[in-house]
Order: structure tokens, then C-alpha cells, then sequence
């Protein structure tokens, strides 16, 4: 038996024999053994035993990696004929999900319905929950994992870090009733397109209606079977030549528009970000830097909250608010202290709207 699999056994024995201990039935005589996990892990994964599942992981062709489907059926049906109660059957498929996906980052089993009968659907909508949840666990392996595709947009001067993350819009084109009962021990390829945003999230409008300078390529995303009830990690494969191309002279030369972001230090924020949570003033040689961090959250302020959100106004109001109590601000002392919090603490999406805001108080200043 491999490392992999010992642990999952170890994980899925030690939460069972929890969920058997505080169960809470005294009319529930089932006595917990721990080759009854053994059984568990085997239907989980689809097999009608714990022989069949080894010999399939000796032979290769169970990998125990990647996307899993648990089989809630033939978990529910074996640990009743072993003389479980419904409640305690039951919850067995979540206990299998639960110990193969805390892992090691190797499987995922997020997947708690069969695939036969009624389906589970997002709330308010018609697509069914786990196609949802499959695009976004794709999304963003894709974005975190995969170097394919930063190999192809650094060739274009776009290197992999969090701006860029923020500013790339990833599709993937996936059947809407994937992941089906047909698709299981089958590869499925799915066409992907990623489009970077060329002008960096600046003009909002333009990107809502998909009118912004964009840098698109066009690829397939491929899921190979890692057992009966699963696929392995996806493999991408992306066009090296763009499909639409909306760069002008300069980043085409590998320039692209920098930001000026406020040099602050960060330690020194997350300080004075601590301190204001937990009540304290400022002392009266403290840095900017802390002010900056302490401004956004003293006595209340929600600020960080509201930049994650895009309320830059409420976040901006709320960080002058707290600067304003420092005796010695200026009035204008006290906005290019909440300006610079606030504008730490913003994404590409919206860097706009809160220089938007903040050009509206310079000119109540002036």
C-alpha cells in the first residue's frame, strides 16, 4: 500500500470512529472496526472491495489523484449492509470526501451528490452546482498552477504575479452537465481563453462591456481519467500567437503602463493596522506607515473591508475620519494620509474609482 493511500485509510479510520463514538444512538448497537473504513474507501472510489481497489492502485489504473466523484450510493450501500444505521450511513460519504480532501493537495472530493437521479443546482439558477464548482476549481488551478500558460504571456512581457492574476479573465467552455455519469472514465477536453485586460482594470466601463484593450489566447484544457470515479489535474496546451491583440507601440516593446503604489512598509502598516484593532492610539512618534495602517481600522472603521469590496468612498471617508483625530494634520495632512491607506490596500479593479475620489477632495481643498 503507498503512502497516499495509508493516509487516507488513517484519516478516514480516525473520523469514523469518531462519528461512530459521539453518534449519540444508544439504539444503534453497530460496534466500530476498522476494516469497515477499508470498505468505505473502497466504495467511495467505486469498487465493490478493498482487494478490487489495491489491485487497480497496484495496476495503475486507480491513481487516488486529482478530481473525485464519490460514489454515495455504494457508500451508503455497503455501510448499511454492514449494519449501520441510516443517520450513521448516511454521513459516510462526507467523511470520505472530508479525509481524501484533507490531504496533501494531491485530491480533491469536494463532489457529496451521485450523479444519478435529481441534481443538485446553484440557488436561483439552472446550472448545477458542481458543473459551478468544477469550472472554478479549474479557474484556479489554471491561474495558481499552471506555467503553460504564464510561459506564453511572459513571452508578450506579462509575468506571473497577483496584478497580473487580477487583470486576466480566464473561460473555460465546459459541457453544461459535466461532470456527468458518461464522462467517468472518459478524457474530456475543454477549450479555454484567456484575455488580459491591457488596461490594467483603469477603465471599469470599458471592461464591463468588454470594449477594453485586450490581449487573448485561445487553448485546450485536458482531464485525463485517474480511476473510475475521478480525473488527474488538468494538462493546458496554449496557442502561442494571440487571437486578438489590442497593444499599442510601447507594449508591443514589452512596456507596460506602470502604477505608482505608495512605499509603505508593510510591517509597519500591519503594525499600526493591529493596534487600531485592537483599541490603541497612536503613539506620538509613530510613522506614517503605522498611521497608515491604524487609520483604516481605529475605533471601528471598516476600511480594508470596504477597498475589498469597491466602496473606495466609504473607505476613503472612514480613513480620513480616524486621521483627522491626530493633533497635528492638517487638513490636508489628514487626506494624503487616508489616500495613501487606502490606495495600499487597492486592486487593479479599483485603482480608478478611488483616484476618482480622492481628486474630488483635493479639489474641496483647493
Amino acid at each position: 500500500m503507498n503512502a497516499r493511500i495509508s493516509n487516507i485509510l488513517s484519516r478516514l479510520t480516525n473520523l469514523f470512529e469518531e462519528t461512530i463514538r459521539l453518534r449519540g444512538n444508544p439504539e444503534d448497537k453497530t460496534q466500530f472496526h476498522s476494516r469497515h473504513a477499508e470498505h468505505l474507501v473502497a466504495a467511495g472510489f467505486g469498487f465493490p472491495n478493498w482487494h478490487g481497489y489495491l489491485t487497480a492502485v497496484t495496476a495503475k489504473s486507480e491513481r487516488c489523484c486529482g478530481y473525485y466523484l464519490p460514489d454515495t450510493r455504494m457508500i451508503i450501500s455497503r455501510m448499511s449492509d454492514l449494519g449501520y444505521s441510516g443517520p450513521i450511513a448516511a454521513r459516510c460519504p462526507d467523511l470520505f470526501a472530508q479525509a481524501v480532501t484533507n490531504g496533501d493537495g494531491s485530491t480533491r472530493a469536494e463532489f457529496a451528490e451521485d450523479l444519478e437521479g435529481e441534481r443538485l443546482r446553484v440557488s436561483g439558477s439552472q446550472r448545477l452546482a458542481y458543473n459551478s464548482l468544477m469550472h472554478q476549481n479549474l479557474t484556479h488551478d489554471v491561474l495558481d498552477n499552471e506555467d503553460r500558460l504564464w510561459s506564453v504571456l511572459a513571452r508578450f512581457g506579462i509575468e506571473h504575479d497577483r496584478e497580473a492574476e487580477d487583470n486576466l479573465e480566464i473561460s473555460i467552455d465546459m459541457p453544461p452537465d459535466f461532470p456527468s455519469l458518461h464522462h467517468l472514465g472518459q478524457t474530456v477536453d475543454l477549450p479555454i481563453t484567456a484575455v488580459y485586460d491591457l488596461d490594467q482594470g483603469s477603465d471599469q466601463e470599458a471592461l464591463f462591456h468588454g470594449d477594453n484593450r485586450q490581449l487573448g489566447f485561445r487553448g485546450n484544457l485536458r482531464l485525463k481519467p485517474s480511476g473510475k470515479r475521478g480525473w488527474a489535474y488538468p494538462t493546458l496546451k496554449m496557442n502561442s500567437e494571440p487571437f486578438v491583440d489590442g497593444r499599442n507601440a510601447a507594449e508591443i516593446q514589452g512596456n507596460f503602463q506602470a502604477y505608482d503604489w505608495p512605499d509603505i512598509d508593510k510591517q509597519k502598516f500591519d503594525d499600526g493596522y493591529a493596534a487600531g484593532r485592537a483599541g490603541m492610539t497612536p503613539a506620538p512618534q509613530a510613522s506614517f506607515d503605522w498611521l497608515a495602517g491604524w487609520v483604516m481600522v481605529a475605533n471601528g472603521a471598516n476600511a480594508t473591508g470596504h477597498m475589498s469590496t469597491g466602496l473606495v468612498d466609504k473607505a476613503l471617508a472612514e480613513a480620513m475620519a480616524n486621521a483627522s483625530t491626530l493633533d497635528t494634520f492638517s487638513p490636508k495632512d489628514v487626506l494624503e494620509l487616508a489616500a495613501q491607506a487606502c490606495r495600499s490596500c487597492a486592486s487593479t479593479r479599483n485603482r480608478r474609482s478611488l483616484e476618482e475620489i480622492i481628486q474630488e477632495q483635493v479639489d474641496r481643498l483647493d
